[in-house]
């Protein structure tokens, strides 16, 4: 329950335990910067960088984690004594946990030191600035904050497309996609899919209220939706219709611990893609499609033989796996020597596999406890904040299926912390009227 003092102030009530907590609303520059700071997690500036230089990634990197830092700190008192950068909550613990698993058994399993770090340092700053963000944003104000990043990427997206074609490295079966600020048509059209349905759900939210929308808003839509099919990703196009399907005709009809679910669904389709697509093979060649998820079923399954030999339990270090020689030298010599996944240096395309490959089975497990946890008690969260949660793993939970999420700081990995912290706020926490 939300309640406004005299001087602006949001009220947030916690438990009777923790009493009446003041927060400080967030001023319109604060608000920006967080549009501004979600922009940037959706990968700008990406293939900008051709243009510019890789100095404009590396400062465009630090830049923004310095304005999580600034934010928090600026936010975290009402005067200078009362700042501190970190405000423990025993409502968040299942992911304050996680975090210090990642850190610590990242740290035992290294081989360099110093870059895993800054690594864990990174993650563990996108997770607390997602907190941060759950404890000073409603749900709409989240998205429309969501919608204006939205608005600049696709503005970045398309403005290079126009005028630097010749920049973009395409694979042949991307030659007429639109790639938006990536080389990848799927990672750009699974970003469009975000966009679409996080601003479908603010529509929702807003005619529920009786707001209207301007025609603006509309056409931006109709935009995004243009995109995402000049993209030419099948399974985005496939995700998207099954997300804003279930969003028009269940809204929070249907209360379930989405946690669990996306675990139990990224398990699932592992196992099935590695089991039951190479016994189709012989139809799925006889109808042209590829049996191996275009290299993936391989490729998962010398990650596995790997991770199953070698550092089972703590893996290689957080974000470290593509950057250990003695990992990649184990997953290269599993191929032959002129194939594509012999030379392959980034990205094992699977949530699942990226984690236990990067954290082993400990950090693999810590993370789907704490989904599981955090997700435990949905039907005490507000109805705006079920339906953020619910469909936002869900599109989390289809995007993991064949490509990773897994960075230090992006636009699936915050707004996933973002929704397991609006969901940890249960049983009266801050809840919105």
């Amino acid at each position: 329950m939300y309640t406004e003092n005299p001087a602006g102030n949001t009220m947030m009530l916690y438990g009777g335990r923790a009493g009446m907590r003041q927060t400080r609303a967030l001023g319109s520059w604060a608000r920006a910067a967080v549009a501004v700071i979600i922009f940037f997690s959706l990968g700008f500036p990406g293939n900008y960088t051709k243009v510019f230089g890789e100095w404009s990634g590396t400062v465009s990197d630090y830049g923004i984690f310095l304005l999580q830092i600034f934010l928090m700190l600026i936010y975290s008192g009402n005067n200078v004594g009362e700042i501190k950068l970190i405000d423990i909550k025993k409502i968040y613990a299942s992911m304050y946990l996680f975090f210090t698993v990642i850190f610590v058994i990242s740290m035992m399993a290294t081989s360099d030191a110093g870059e895993e770090v800054v690594s864990c340092v990174r993650f563990t700053v996108t997770g607390l600035f997602a907190i941060w963000i759950c404890e000073h944003m409603k749900v709409e104000e989240l998205l429309e904050a969501i919608y204006h990043a939205q608005i600049m990427y696709v503005i970045a997206a398309v403005s290079f497309a126009v005028l630097f074609p010749g920049l973009y490295e395409r694979m042949s079966d991307q030659m007429n996609a639109f790639l938006g600020l990536s080389d990848t048509k799927n990672v750009t059209a699974m970003i469009l899919v975000f966009g679409i349905t996080m601003q479908l759900l603010l529509w929702k939210i807003r005619t529920a209220r009786n707001y209207s929308v301007s025609g603006f808003f509309v056409g931006f839509l109709a935009l995004q939706i243009f995109l995402m099919i000049l993209a030419d990703s099948k399974g985005a196009m496939l995700y998207c219709a099954i997300i804003v399907l279930m969003m028009m005709m269940l809204g929070d009809s249907v209360r379930v611990n989405v946690g669990l679910v996306s675990v139990m669904a990224s398990i699932g389709f592992l196992i099935a893609a590695m089991t039951m697509i190479p016994m189709l093979e012989p139809v799925l060649n006889a109808i042209g499609k590829d049996a191996t998820l275009t290299g993936r079923i391989p490729l998962w399954s010398q990650l596995l033989k790997i991770i199953r030999e070698n550092h089972t339990l703590i893996g290689f270090g957080f974000a470290h796996f593509w950057y250990d020689d003695e990992a990649l030298a184990l997953l290269h010599v599993g191929f032959s020597q002129n194939s594509y996944l012999s030379k392959l240096t980034l990205g094992a395309h699977s949530d699942l596999m990226e984690m236990w490959i990067n954290t082993g089975l400990i950090g693999l497990l810590s993370y789907y406890a704490m989904l599981i946890a955090s997700f435990s008690r949905s039907i005490h969260i507000s109805s705006d904040r079920y339906m953020f949660c619910m469909y936002y793993m869900m599109f989390y939970t289809f995007a993991g299926f064949t490509e990773k999420s897994w960075t230090t700081f992006g636009y699936k990995i915050l707004i996933m912390f973002i929704a397991a912290a609006y969901a940890c706020q249960k049983e009266g926490t801050c809840q919105e009227a």
